[in-house]
């Protein structure tokens, strides 16, 4: 049954993989973009490992990808919007959140991890928002803490890296919202997670738990968005996987808090 507001747009996160081919990622993009909550259409969408090729999405939308960036780790995520529901605020951008690195499984080095992102301004409301993706390392979930490796000192140094990233972004962009999704890595069920993630800044999605029982990997919940206080999540869910995918995405709607804004 519809709430009696509904969200004021409605915003997805795609987590990737690294050798889906175009005709798979175009099978994601248009399943995420099939969800709605109270009527309201998914219009924002971010998405990560997007190194080996810039994603489909249709005519009417706008796309920021930082390529032909290959092994930098600018090119790592991949930010698109309706163009019937916001206007560029400004270019997109991609920064490091560390200066450290670390090797993957077959030995190579991953490029140190940014914080891609794009401001938008909402065609309705005037609000403005700064939309950010990321993707953390993963093999750093302990237990009941972060383990004591290589990607585990990078996700340390990425969380402070996080939370000066957001002080530049409220200097920038004074009054625009910050909405971050990102694939964390680490299970946002248990508690200690939701405690170390909070240094980041930001509300966690999580906060008035009503996400469904299933996970975004497995029956982990690896992937979340944090958002400005200005921002009030309406609802949560994680849609039906996509293979070849290994991840399942994630939607949320938001209603903006206070007046519209003059043009």
């Amino acid at each position: 049954m519809p709430r009696s507001q509904p969200p004021d747009f409605v915003d997805s996160h795609a987590a990737g993989l690294w050798n889906a081919g175009p005709a798979d990622w175009r099978g994601l993009v248009t399943a995420v973009l099939d969800a709605e909550i109270d009527g309201v259409p998914v219009s924002l969408l971010g998405m990560t490992e997007t190194t080996q090729l810039t994603p489909w999405v249709p005519p009417g939308w706008g796309l920021f990808h930082d390529g032909p960036a290959r092994d930098t780790g600018r090119d790592e995520c991949t930010i698109a919007w309706d163009e019937s529901v916001w206007e560029s605020a400004g270019p997109g951008w991609a920064e490091p959140l560390t200066g450290k690195m670390f090797r993957l499984e077959d030995g190579r080095v991953r490029p140190r991890v940014h914080a891609v992102g794009k401001p938008l301004r909402h065609r309705v409301t005037g609000h403005g928002i700064v939309r950010v993706e990321l993707h953390a390392p993963s093999g750093t979930d302990g237990g009941t803490g972060l383990r004591r490796n290589e990607r585990a000192a990078v996700t340390r140094d990425i969380l402070a890296g996080r939370r000066q990233l957001k002080k530049a972004l409220r200097k920038q962009y004074p009054g625009f919202q910050i909405l971050e999704s990102a694939d964390e890595n680490v299970d946002l069920r248990r508690q200690w997670v939701r405690q170390l993630l909070d240094r980041a800044g930001g509300i966690g999605i999580w906060v008035k738990r009503r996400l469904p029982g299933r996970g975004t990997h497995g029956p982990r919940l690896i992937d979340g968005s944090r958002h400005s206080r200005r921002l009030r999540l309406v609802l949560a869910r994680v849609l039906a996987r996509v293979r070849p995918f290994d991840h399942r995405p994630l939607v949320a709607g938001y209603r903006f808090l206070g007046k519209k804004r003059r043009r």
